[in-house]
């Protein structure tokens, strides 16, 4: 599910808990690429850059320039979504996976 989808999913009480990246402050208007082959494709016409992943130099990138970054950042920011009404039980559990896996 897209960070989008999740948002509505918990709005609407189709799921409690969501994981996702940092979402956008407009979520309808999020935009989203699938996969390393469609990013490398809008940087080719234009339409901006991207950090990757240096796997994804292996994919074929014609008016496309890679280049490596020399301090990268060694992590992500997410963000941990829940309902109001998610059961204290149910989160407690959710946020301890996600602390433990952080550490």
């Amino acid at each position: 599910m897209s960070p989008s989808e999740q948002v509505k999913a918990l709005q609407n009480g189709g799921i409690d808990i969501a994981f996702m990246g940092n979402p956008p402050d407009k979520l309808e208007e999020e935009f989203m690429v699938n996969s390393h082959a469609s990013m490398i494709a809008l940087v080719a016409t234009g339409q901006g850059v991207a950090i990757m992943p240096s796997e994804a130099e292996a994919l074929p990138h014609p008016q496309t320039v890679f280049v490596k970054l020399h301090h990268p950042l060694y992590y992500a920011r997410s963000t941990a979504v829940w309902r109001k009404e998610t059961p204290a039980q149910s989160l407690d559990k959710f946020l301890k996976i996600l602390w433990d896996y952080i550490q």
